[in-house]
């Protein structure tokens, strides 16, 4: 946010690299050589979104992605390095000491809270370089930053689990919840020849996610069997409706980290970094031990072949 001719104001959150490099320089006492990138890459801006671990360098993700080594260049008024090809960079000091009112700004959830703005750190502007006709990259409320930064937390998640020892196949957060919730995807036969129970399962899969860095964007997890399409929100939904059961399937984390910008944490009651979170068993106990024991009572799974081909040649014929 802007707040005079020379100065902005920016969100810090101790979870995220900036502010754990902020504390750094706080106990140096010493204001942060600052720089900020406008107009790069598609790579460099689904880097910027993923949940890496601290020490590691967003940079060498661009790498990956790409292909490519990152090309940068060296800060004019700071040691900073930048993408080569950025079409905009501010650089200058972020201080440690002097605030200034942060917000209202439209975040992902689809929310622009009307409200007293937060005290956040300012930045001072030392010098803007750009390139010939630069454009500058503009987005409205709400912005479409969990289709980015949310896939690539589910995979990362993804990657814990199997860590972990975990017979996961595949983690998505679905696009209609705006990141909050993650669906994980249980191997089925893997999971009877574990004899595990589901408080087992979830505490294990709670534990993993929510003690890890891209757990602080998840709040609520829904586990289920590979039967479900999990890139699907309508099977999704139809796993959690029939399946779940109210409390005997969720199982509760207390006092995790929470992601501040859900509306719920920042609008609601207690401290906003603070969160209860939530594992739902979307497995029914027969999955646990001999397999499903029903069949889909849907059009694709309810009927044998030759009547599906049959209904569907006459499908316009019969008015539809």
């Amino acid at each position: 946010m802007v707040h005079d001719k020379t100065r902005l104001s920016g969100l810090v959150m101790p979870p995220q690299h900036i502010g754990r490099i902020f504390s750094q320089w706080q106990k140096k006492a010493e204001d942060i050589p600052w720089a900020m990138a406008l107009g790069v890459t598609p790579a460099a801006i689904l880097a910027s979104g993923i949940a890496v671990p601290e020490e590691v360098s967003e940079a060498d993700y661009v790498g990956a992605m790409s292909g490519v080594p990152l090309e940068v260049v060296k800060c004019e008024t700071n040691d900073l390095c930048v993408p080569a090809n950025s079409e905009i960079v501010m650089e200058g000091t972020m201080s440690i000491s002097e605030k200034g009112p942060e917000r209202p700004f439209g975040e992902i959830h689809g929310y622009t809270f009307i409200e007293p703005p937060k005290e956040m750190p300012l930045f001072t502007v030392k010098a803007v370089t750009y390139r010939n006709d630069a454009i500058l990259p503009i987005s409205v409320p709400a912005d479409e930053t969990h289709t980015l930064a949310g896939a690539f937390v589910g995979a990362v998640i993804r990657q814990r689990l199997q860590e972990a020892g975990l017979l996961v196949k595949e983690v998505f957060t679905p696009y209609e919840t705006q990141t909050p919730w993650a669906v994980v995807q249980i191997d089925g036969k893997q999971l009877r020849a574990m004899k595990t129970n589901p408080k087992e399962l979830c505490n294990r899969i709670g534990d993993t996610i929510f003690s890890d860095k891209a757990g602080m964007f998840e709040h609520h997890i829904l586990v289920v069997s590979d039967d479900i399409d999990i890139y699907n929100f309508k099977d999704v939904m139809w796993a959690y409706a029939t399946r779940f059961r109210p409390g005997v399937d969720d199982f509760y984390f207390h006092n995790t980290l929470g992601f501040p910008l859900v509306p719920y944490q920042s609008q609601g009651e207690g401290p906003a970094e603070v969160a209860t979170k939530i594992v739902s068993n979307c497995l029914l106990p027969v999955e646990y031990t001999s397999g499903p024991n029903w069949e889909v009572g849907d059009f694709e799974h309810g009927f044998p072949e030759h009547i599906k081909q049959k209904v569907l040649a006459n499908w316009s014929k019969l008015g539809f």
